[in-house]
């Protein structure tokens, strides 16, 4: 789970608390652009990234690392 880094005195991010609690790691990440998150997201070795909530841009060096690409919904 790729997560933005949590403010101090904010309210913990609840997407990520529940899965942290159902065994997925969480990466706290302040950009997806860098070599770490594509270390990660190699490392996870996940199928497919499941988008729940949009704050970052996704570039093309992490969508191609996942074999059936992204699914989400996006509210316009």
């Amino acid at each position: 789970m790729f997560c933005v880094p949590e403010k101090a005195g904010a309210k913990p991010d609840v997407l990520r608390v529940d899965g942290q609690s159902n065994g997925l790691p969480a990466f706290h990440l302040s950009s997806l652009k860098s070599s770490y998150a594509e270390q990660a997201m190699r490392e996870i070795n996940a199928d497919i990234d499941v988008i729940a909530y949009v704050v970052q841009f996704a570039p093309s060096t992490i969508v191609s690392i996942l074999r059936r690409g992204i699914a989400g919904k996006s509210k316009c």
